[in-house]
């Protein structure tokens, strides 16, 4: 009888210890991890890498140690090689169906690193959404907006959709609704517009402005403007270039 309570303290005693040097390797497990990846962030063949390429490198390596810390936990409660492979085939398979979105996240953050549509520091628009990207991670990518807005979007929605890369040009174009009077004359509206785009500094590549009566109505003109402006100066650069176009055509009584 004693024997067995023995042999039973003994047991108990024994996964109580196993238990706590899981806990034990899990904590500090994570705290080295965290403490590594910031480590390698600094380091200068890291700073080297293309930031698309760093923020996905740094996401997997991340998810692996830690997957590694938790296999090694197993082994420590006694679990042996062919008990783990079996369980993470099982685990790998329920995972899968359970989360097929995730997986096709997985796979579009692939297909981006590779094809590189975009990179960290581009403005992009993604669906109804527009931004500037700061991280591309396995499973989803971030815009920062311009009112600061962090924006996390699947990478599966990104590379299954169209997609609007700004950056990849240096120059883009915005097309300008205004509305003048009626009996307004169109070429003294030009004179005005073009006064405009010539003493704008925003506005590049003058010459490739283009200027034309778009509508006429009963009630009002409808003209449009396309002029070219620098990428870094899309976020304010249409408000500006509005605001001088209105001043100046009621300046001139156009409207």
């Amino acid at each position: 009888m004693f024997k067995i309570i023995e042999i039973v303290t003994d047991n108990f005693i024994n996964i109580i210890w196993r238990i706590l040097a899981g806990l034990l390797i899990i904590f500090f497990g994570i705290k080295i991890i965290n403490i590594f990846i910031i480590f390698i962030r600094k380091q200068n063949f890291m700073k080297k890498l293309d930031k698309t390429v760093l923020t996905f490198l740094v996401s997997f390596l991340n998810i692996f140690l830690k997957i590694s810390v938790f296999i090694l936990v197993a082994f420590v409660l006694g679990a042996n090689a062919t008990s783990i492979i079996t369980i993470i085939g099982s685990a790998s398979l329920a995972i899968g169906l359970a989360l097929q979105g995730g997986l096709s996240n997985l796979a579009g953050g692939l297909i981006l690193l590779l094809f590189k549509p975009f990179i960290v520091g581009n403005i992009i628009s993604v669906k109804e959404y527009t931004g500037k990207v700061s991280a591309i991670t396995l499973f989803h990518s971030v815009l920062t907006t311009d009112e600061l807005k962090k924006i996390y979007i699947p990478n599966s929605v990104i590379t299954s959709n169209l997609l609007i890369n700004y950056s990849i040009t240096r120059i883009k174009r915005i097309d300008l609704i205004f509305y003048t009077k009626k009996d307004s004359d169109i070429n003294k509206t030009k004179e005005v517009m073009k006064e405009v785009i010539i003493n704008n500094e925003i506005i590049v590549d003058k010459e490739k402005y283009f200027i034309s009566l778009k509508e006429s109505t009963m009630f009002y003109q409808n003209v449009l403007l396309q002029v070219w402006i620098k990428n870094e100066d899309y976020k304010n650069s249409e408000y500006i270039i509005i605001e001088e176009v209105e001043k100046k055509l009621i300046e001139h009584n156009l409207k």
